[in-house]
């Protein structure tokens, strides 16, 4: 038969047939293809009767549950599916267990039932309805993650890396936007703070050169030329901040220790600053309690950190300034607050006033004058005496800075 018929025709002829009208079909199409004697057909009789009569046989004398258990086992172990099983024979149409292993795990019948693994147990059976071996896995779940936990922990891995660098992206242009917009506000500050003298020193020498009533007149010549100097000297000195706040960014500063005593340095800034505050009708008082206020330190730089704060307190509050400076020791050295009663700063400024070029808005770009690198020069010489910087603020409410050096032990 095999011989006379492909699988499809066969397994056509035999779908939903019973055996003797299969046989009777089978004959027809062999006697039909070669003319073969009867002596064929009496064989092919036999040996479907033989597979009949096999068919009828219970399911245990057809295969011993052993054997079955023996050719699951080591199929599954070729296919790599080294894990536990459960198997179970169903009669069909039925679907009635006929027979099943008895796994350490427990019974297993109704999981059985509903699997979706199965297949007929004897596939060149003549009978539609052939009995059908299902299986099910136990821990079907824990072998497929054993099998791609490799693989998802590697995805996952990558996963995070890419996650990590976009927010790394993301957070970097952020940066660079801002750090654009404080470069354009320095640049528009610069622009603003250098048109001013230029134009001072425009229009006064103008007047000496044109009008010959300047030239003859010694006090107006000298009133003039006063101007020329003065404004001369302010352009230099803003250059010599900018060209000088470069340098110190790069590290290239060298710091001329002394012994300096911190209350000194106040009272000559604090002298200085009483006829700005005075403008604004405010007040300017020291409460100088440290009773060890001498530290190692750049005279220049420790006045320029002392001038940077308080500077920044006048301008920053626009009537009537209270501003406070104090001193006090304690355990590790000395500690200076600067406390004014001005605008304050907004949270989501606080953690940007560092930066190099940021100015705190205040309504007006050039309502406060300044290029935006008081501050960040201010941290950097604290950092470089070994000091410590702290600011508090609240807004419309005030600001506190706090500075703290270690002290000279005195002998």
């Amino acid at each position: 038969i095999a011989g006379q018929l492909d699988d499809a025709e066969f397994r056509k002829l035999t779908d939903s047939e019973s055996v003797h009208k299969t046989i009777d079909k089978v004959m027809v199409r062999v006697d039909s293809s070669n003319g073969v004697k009867s002596g064929l057909r009496l064989l092919v009789n036999r040996v479907i009767a033989d597979l009949e009569q096999a068919n009828r046989l219970p399911i245990d004398k057809r295969i011993k549950p052993a054997v079955l258990d023996s050719i699951i086992r080591g199929t599954l172990a070729e296919n790599g599916l080294d894990l536990p099983s459960a198997w179970g024979v169903f009669s069909q149409p039925q679907d009635s267990l006929l027979m099943q292993n008895t796994p350490p795990a427990g019974d297993f019948s109704q999981q059985l039932q509903k699997s979706t693994f199965s297949m007929p147990l004897f596939p060149l059976t003549l009978a539609h309805n052939a009995e059908l071996l299902k299986l099910f896995f136990p821990r079907q779940d824990v072998f497929i993650l054993k099998k791609i936990s490799m693989l998802l922990v590697t995805t996952l891995f990558l996963l995070a890396i890419i996650f990590i660098g976009f927010v790394y992206t993301v957070r970097t242009i952020f940066r660079q936007q801002q750090f654009a917009h404080s470069l354009t506000n320095f640049i528009n500050n610069m622009t603003h703070e250098f048109k001013t003298p230029i134009s001072t020193i425009s229009l006064a020498a103008e007047a000496l050169s044109s009008n010959s009533g300047v030239r003859d007149d010694e006090k107006r010549f000298q009133r003039y030329n006063k101007i020329i100097t003065e404004e001369n000297a302010r352009m230099r000195w803003q250059v010599e901040t900018i060209l000088q706040m470069a340098a110190l960014e790069r590290g290239e500063f060298e710091l001329n220790l002394k012994l300096v005593d911190v209350h000194d340095v106040i009272t000559s800034v604090t002298n200085n600053a009483t006829l700005q505050v005075d403008k604004k009708d405010g007040r300017l008082r020291c409460d100088l309690a440290a009773e060890n206020a001498r530290i190692q330190a750049d005279p220049m730089h420790i006045t320029g950190i002392i001038n940077n704060l308080v500077d920044n307190a006048n301008k920053y509050t626009p009537l009537n300034p209270d501003i406070t400076v104090k001193t006090s020791n304690d355990d590790h050295g000395i500690t200076i607050t600067i406390r004014d009663n001005g605008l304050g700063i907004k949270p989501e400024d606080r953690k940007r006033i560092f930066d190099m070029y940021y100015r705190v808005p205040t309504g007006n770009v050039h309502n406060v004058k300044g290029f935006g690198l008081g501050l960040s020069y201010v941290k950097l010489m604290v950092e470089a005496h070994g000091g410590t910087i702290d600011v508090q603020s609240e807004y419309r409410r005030g600001t506190t800075v706090v500075l703290h050096f270690p002290v000279v032990s005195v002998k």
